[in-house]
């Protein structure tokens, strides 16, 4: 009853807070701890990063996808006058330059440019594949090629702290936006050179860092019984969508993958599907697109439980 328990709960908010721990250990621990047959996460973090990494759990994972297209927010540390192989602080040191006289608004002149819908080339040491391999196993052989530039959006790019030599900015961004090569291409701009030293991620679509349990204490619980309450309803993924609320004979269409052509009063858009209970209570029962015509078209469901 324990297992069934777990393996129909949806998502922990989890946090990677070792420096060369992977975000695959900290699922791979979080599965074993809630005896879940199915987990996943919703995007890796870099080796050297450390925050809000969201893990989901049993039929949550169906979902786990739309969280792998949230906006992202992160707190970064960057190193002026020092750039590495990787971009970050795990790297080889490649070139030291003098960046004592760099000014904070010189450094904003810049990072006025990265903000907006621009286009990143990812760094090569990154899980983006070519022809089918990492450019990391590629860049660990000492070999590049080509990467394509991506495009990518920059919502907010602060300062929150300069001292000469290191950088600290709040980023406000897409998925798939490099941290580290928005510091390298600052570095390139300012002519001094940049790498990210330590890198926070905050934020991850609706789940901040509030939201978190650090790793290390999740593991350290002796009283398994108070697990459920660190798990967060699959519906707080979707806090932020627009709603939709059915009947249960509704429901049930929707659950066979039958569109319903009730003409909704929304913008084509994507929701939250919520079954009425007993006409006073509501529960999530998966996510749907309104389509051009106001027909309602179920995408991921949860299986009745």
């Amino acid at each position: 009853k324990q297992k069934t328990a777990y393996e129909i709960s949806a998502c922990l908010v989890g946090s990677e807070m070792c420096i060369r721990d992977r975000s695959n250990t900290a699922l791979q621990q979080v599965k074993r701890l809630f005896f879940a047959s199915k987990a996943g996460h919703t995007g890796s973090l870099d080796p050297n990063a450390c925050g809000v990494l969201p893990i989901f759990i049993g039929q949550a994972t169906k979902f786990s996808q739309y969280l792998l297209n949230s906006d992202k927010v992160y707190e970064a540390t960057i190193v002026l006058g020092c750039s590495t192989a990787t971009g970050d602080s795990e790297g080889e040191v490649i070139q030291k330059r003098d960046a004592s006289g760099i000014a904070a608004d010189s450094i904003e002149k810049v990072l006025s440019k990265l903000r907006g819908d621009i286009e990143q080339i990812p760094p090569m040491y990154s899980a983006i594949k070519k022809n089918g391999v990492p450019l990391y196993k590629i860049a660990r052989k000492g070999l590049k090629v080509e990467v394509e530039p991506r495009a990518v959006r920059v919502d907010e790019i602060e300062i929150l702290e300069f001292d000469g030599r290191f950088l600290e900015l709040k980023i406000c961004c897409s998925k798939g936006t490099y941290i580290r090569t928005i510091a390298a291409d600052l570095g390139d701009v300012l002519g001094c050179g940049a790498h990210v030293a330590e890198l926070r991620r905050l934020s991850v679509g609706a789940y901040h860092e509030k939201d978190m349990l650090v790793l290390d204490k999740l593991v350290k619980l002796e009283n398994q019984d108070s697990f459920p309450h660190h798990l967060h309803s699959i519906a707080s993924a979707f806090k932020d969508w627009s709603e939709i609320l059915i009947d249960p004979s509704q429901a049930s269409l929707l659950k066979s993958g039958v569109k319903l052509a009730d003409r909704f009063l929304l913008e084509e858009s994507w929701v939250g599907i919520y079954e009425s209970v007993d006409g006073s209570e509501k529960k999530f029962i998966g996510v749907g697109e309104i389509l051009q015509d106001g027909t309602l078209k179920p995408k991921r469901m949860l299986a009745r439980v």
